[in-house]
C-alpha cells in the first residue's frame, strides 16, 4: 500500500461480506498500519466489514479549510472504427471538450481553495477531461487500473495513433500518475465477489480516492448516454456508484450534445 487513505477505504469496501480469507486481512492489516486510520474499518467473526462512506451521516465532520475539492471524471470512449452503433463519434468532440471545459469553470470555487481532477486516461471523456484541466493549471491525477501498456491496448489504441499520443502526454505530465494492480486479473480473494470485474473496480478506487480528498466537496462529471455500457464498469456503473454514497453527479447528456 501507498499510504492513501483512499486505498485503504476502498479496500475495505471491496472486502465487505467476502468470506473469511487471510490474504485479505493481510492486506488490511498492513493498509492500517501504513495510513494510522484504524477506525475507518471493523473486523467482524467471519467477514470483513465495508468503511462507511464519507457522505453517511456518522462521517467524520468535514475538514473545510483549505481543504481541496475533489472533480472526478467518467465518460464514453471515443467509438472504435468497427463501432456498429455511435455513441461517441469523433464529429463529437468539440461539443463534448465545450460542455466539461464550461462544468469544469462552474466548479471551480470561488475561494482560492486548490483542486483535485482525478480519472483514468482512456480515449475521449478521460483524456478531454484531463486536458482541460491541464489547460485551467488544475493538479491532475491519472489513475490506471492496470499497468500502461495494457491499459492502453484496451482503452487508447483501438481509437488510432493520435489518441496514443495524447494519452502519452498525459501520462508523461500528470501531476500524479498512479497504477493500482501489476495485471488483467482480479487477486485470488475477490474471486467470490458477485457481478465484479477490473473496470468496476477501477470505477471504485477512483471514487473513495476523490472522497477521501474533497468529502462532502466532491463532484463527478459524466459524459453519459444514459444507458448501460458495453460492458461492466462503465460510465452507468461510475454515476451510480457515486449517487449510492451521496455524493454529487453532473451529467453532460451525450446524445442531446452528439445529435444522436
Amino acid at each position: 500500500m501507498n499510504g492513501e487513505k483512499g486505498d485503504l477505504r476502498f479496500l475495505a469496501s471491496e472486502l465487505a461480506g467476502l468470506p473469511w480469507r487471510r490474504e485479505g486481512l493481510r492486506l488490511v492489516g498492513e493498509a492500517q498500519f501504513q495510513v494510522r486510520d484504524f477506525k475507518s474499518l471493523g473486523i467482524l467473526p467471519k467477514t470483513v466489514a465495508a468503511v462507511e462512506p464519507p457522505f453517511a451521516a456518522k462521517a467524520e465532520p468535514p475538514q473545510t479549510t483549505g481543504r481541496p475539492k475533489a472533480l472526478l471524471f467518467t465518460g464514453h470512449r471515443i467509438d472504435d472504427p468497427s463501432r456498429p452503433t455511435p455513441r461517441f463519434p469523433a464529429s463529437g468532440e468539440p461539443p463534448a471538450r465545450q460542455a466539461i471545459l464550461e462544468t469544469v469553470q462552474r466548479e471551480l470555487p470561488g475561494d482560492g481553495r486548490p483542486v483535485i481532477a482525478i480519472a483514468g486516461g482512456a480515449s475521449g471523456g478521460d483524456l478531454i477531461f484531463q486536458e482541460i484541466c491541464e489547460q485551467l493549471a488544475i493538479e491532475r491525477r491519472l489513475y490506471l487500473i492496470i499497468p500502461r501498456d495494457d491499459y492502453v491496448a484496451a482503452s487508447v489504441a483501438p481509437a488510432g495513433p493520435d489518441w496514443v499520443r495524447r494519452f502519452n502526454h498525459q501520462f508523461d505530465t500528470a501531476n500524479c500518475r498512479r497504477v493500482y494492480q501489476d495485471g488483467k486479473d482480479l487477486p485470488d480473494w475477490l474471486t467470490d465477489k458477485p457481478n465484479y470485474s477490473v473496470w468496476q473496480r477501477s470505477n471504485i478506487w477512483m471514487l473513495h480516492n476523490a472522497l477521501s480528498i474533497g468529502d462532502i466537496d466532491t463532484a463527478l462529471i459524466a459524459l453519459w448516454d444514459g444507458e448501460g455500457g458495453d460492458g461492466p464498469g462503465g460510465t452507468e456503473h461510475m454515476v451510480r456508484s457515486v449517487r449510492e454514497r451521496g455524493a454529487r453527479a453532473i451529467v453532460l447528456e451525450s446524445k442531446q450534445l452528439f445529435g444522436l
